[in-house]
């Protein structure tokens, strides 16, 4: 897969934005956008600290999890 640069990582999909017009997929199951308080460097990061700005949820699917080398889905917590 190549490596895609400035606008052309929004090329594909449909993209919107955000409170604080951070660029989301419309179709995302979910989409967070923070106002970033302040940013700390590591030897290998960028910690980035900030306030929730939006949230937007679509509750008709479930998400998808990867850990420990395997996918699964996460419990339901609504419950």
């Amino acid at each position: 897969m190549a490596k895609l640069y400035g606008a052309e990582r929004f090329a594909g999909g449909a993209w919107t934005r955000l409170a604080a017009s951070a660029p989301v997929l419309e179709d995302a199951l979910s989409a967070f956008d923070l106002r970033t308080d302040c940013e700390r460097d590591s030897p290998t990061h960028a910690i980035l600290i900030g306030r929730m700005a939006a949230l937007r949820q679509d509750g008709s699917a479930r998400g998808l999890v990867y850990t420990s080398g395997t996918f699964s889905f996460p419990p339901d917590l609504s419950a």
